[in-house]
């Protein structure tokens, strides 16, 4: 728990190189699903902010991050952060410019999450995607 707290910290902290660092480091004792989820996740936003920082352009580098948080959706779908993951991975098709793809994957999070934070983000991105802003 220490690690994942500490790696979370770090995220918050935008020190996006530690938060890997400690889940890799945790990577071994990791065995409670929780901690697992929340692990993957931080690895995905930490590489996900580390490219929207570099300005990445490169599709497969945006394909790579919507498949790291896929994992948390994919592996985890009933803990906290999966609503979170499926609208990062929307968030990776916007870089790429595949709106239509993003829209689909923003309603899902709506309908799977409808309750999450993670639903109003959703919501918030289909209002901007159809604006074209």
């Amino acid at each position: 728990d220490m690690k994942v707290a500490v790696a979370q910290l770090a995220l918050d902290n935008k020190d996006y190189t530690n938060a890997q660092a400690q889940i890799e480091d945790a990577r071994a004792v990791l065995n409670d699903p929780q901690q697992q989820s929340q692990a993957l996740y931080i690895l995905a936003e930490a590489k996900y902010q580390t490219a929207l920082a570099a300005k990445a352009t490169e599709k497969t580098t945006w394909q790579d991050i919507a498949i790291a948080y896929m994992r948390v959706v994919a592996l985890f779908p009933d803990k906290a952060r999966a609503s979170d993951a499926l609208a990062g991975t929307a968030a990776c098709y916007e870089q790429m410019k595949d709106t239509d793809k993003a829209t689909s994957i923003y309603q899902q999070v709506i309908k799977q999450y409808p309750h999450a934070p993670a639903a109003k983000t959703a919501q918030d991105a289909l209002a901007r995607l159809k604006t074209g802003n």
